[in-house]
């Protein structure tokens, strides 16, 4: 499907009534928690499965573990080494399934399944496979992933590096980054590997195999889309960026104006004035980009993290907006827009996430049937 180029007039619109709209909140008080060693004291490692830091002298390495023992990097405890399962070859795990269009059993095994694997609930997905590493994982079903396939095991991502080789990492329809296998039902595999925001005249130039326009100023030139959480996702000179194409995208583009994240982008020029490309609100608006946390907008001078859509309601993203009344996590709540995440899951306002790490200890990001939006629930 070609990309529409979309006018200026509507992505203010959309954008400000993506921040503004009554359906939209945000989430708690932050809790800023680890995703890597370098979010974590000195002395200390991160624990990825529980987005906690610990002690080193009370983690394994490589050196440490006995004969016939692993280091696990998610748990950082020395595991036997057959519970690692070896790599998959899952290029195309996503056009298997039953030809009625559903997907088959998951395969009966160790406690880690393969990435590809089909799945048919959360569940299947508790941990798979990734490049011989043991992560937290998805089952991604089609209001997930935004791809017409059967159910998949994947985990969650920012960029296209995140994901293992035959993977993609791609903005799913409701605020959701998940690495997706190549194939006939998903993207062609390429055979170039020019990196998000790079010049491109064909999808197969791109490792993400993905070339469209970017910015909707020039919808004539065609860049590698790489997705993208934040700046740094990006390379030197480009920016996490709002894509208003099909559906709203984060991803690594040159900026669209000058203004940095809260500044003024209340004149004429609205998104055109922010370097993201997204504005929020009226005759006070400001420029937001794109966030995982509250944390992550309190460091761009913004206040909370707000998963909202369109007027269109054609997709979702996470981006950062204003102070709101509105209630914190786990507050009781009817409807989205009595959450500050607008987020309102089973009576309890959640927060938005990207991955484990955004949440708060003992708690995951998910999506599923009852809430496809990510957020932190606990374990």
């Amino acid at each position: 499907m070609a990309a529409r180029a979309p006018s200026l007039s509507k992505l203010v619109a959309g954008c400000v009534w993506l921040l503004a709209g009554c359906s939209l909140v945000v989430s708690g008080d932050p809790v800023v928690v680890c995703q890597s060693d370098d979010g974590c004291p000195s002395g200390q490692r991160c624990v990825v499965a529980t987005g906690t830091c610990l002690a080193a002298a009370d983690t394994c390495t490589s050196d440490s573990c006995s004969t016939n023992e692993t280091c696990d990097p998610v748990t950082l405890r020395c595991v036997a080494d057959d519970v690692v399962p070896p790599t998959p070859d899952a290029s195309d795990a996503a056009d298997t399934g039953a030809s009625d269009g559903t997907a088959p059993e998951a395969e009966a095994g160790p406690p880690a399944v393969q990435i590809g694997s089909a799945c048919r609930a959360q569940g299947d997905c508790s941990l798979i496979t990734d490049e011989k590493q043991r992560v937290p994982g998805v089952c991604a079903f089609e209001a997930l992933s935004g791809f017409d396939v059967p159910s998949f095991c994947t985990k969650n991502c920012c960029k296209n590096d995140d994901c293992p080789q035959d993977f993609f990492c791609d903005h799913g329809p409701n605020a959701g980054r998940y690495c997706v296998p190549f194939g006939e039902r998903t993207r062609a595999r390429p055979t170039g590997s020019k990196r998000g925001g790079e010049n491109c005249a064909a999808s197969t130039e791109c490792a993400s195999g993905s070339c469209d326009y970017a910015l909707p100023q020039d919808p004539d030139q065609k860049t590698c889309i790489d997705t993208c959480c934040r700046d740094a996702d990006c390379a030197t000179g480009l920016v996490c960026g709002l894509r208003d194409g099909d559906t709203l995208q984060w991803v690594c583009r040159l900026p669209f104006g000058p203004g940095a994240a809260n500044s003024d982008c209340s004149s004429v020029l609205g998104p055109a004035a922010c370097r993201t490309g997204a504005c929020y609100g009226g005759s006070d608006a400001f420029c937001t980009a794109s966030c995982c946390s509250n944390a992550s907008c309190i460091q761009l001078g913004l206040s909370r993290c707000v998963s909202g859509s369109t007027e269109a309601g054609t997709s979702v993203v996470n981006i950062c907006a204003e102070p709101s009344d509105a209630g914190n996590a786990d507050a009781t709540c009817s409807s989205d827009g009595d959450c500050k995440s607008g987020i309102c899951v089973a009576t309890r306002c959640a927060s938005t996430c990207c991955t484990d790490g955004d949440c708060p200890t003992q708690q995951k990001c998910v999506a599923d049937g009852n809430e496809p939006r990510p957020h932190c629930a606990a374990n």
